[in-house]
């Protein structure tokens, strides 16, 4: 059975993992964010592709403007095989989140929601 080129999504979205390279065309963000359920509570407002160059040990590190990308006021970026896309989760907004979680009992989802709309 041939082995197939793969994409990768981590950090804060909802199910973290490795999907199928379908083509240049075809593989996108947007796409991968849906494959991996979407993005969780905390994300912040960039995501970062990392992407192998021929004889280059390092990965090269490309910004991707999510939020910009998420409003439609920006492309969709497409992928290549074996990127790996790392959307960061917001430690501050995390923390405020659980400081008013703890003080009135609020859950993360509706603080989060609150706070990413602005």
């Amino acid at each position: 059975m041939p082995e197939c080129d793969q994409v990768f999504v981590v950090g804060d979205v909802k199910r973290p993992g490795a999907f199928p390279f379908r083509d240049l065309h075809d593989t996108t963000v947007l796409q991968l964010l849906a494959l991996s359920g979407g993005l969780d509570s905390f994300s912040q407002r960039k995501a970062y592709i990392y992407r192998a160059e021929p004889g280059n040990p390092h990965k090269r590190e490309i910004e991707v403007p999510l939020r910009r990308i998420l409003d439609r006021k920006s492309g969709d970026v497409r992928l290549a095989p074996n990127d790996i896309l790392y959307i960061p989760t917001n430690g501050k907004l995390k923390a405020s989140a659980s400081v008013l979680n703890h003080v009135t009992g609020m859950g993360n989802a509706a603080v989060s929601a609150a706070i990413w709309s602005r």
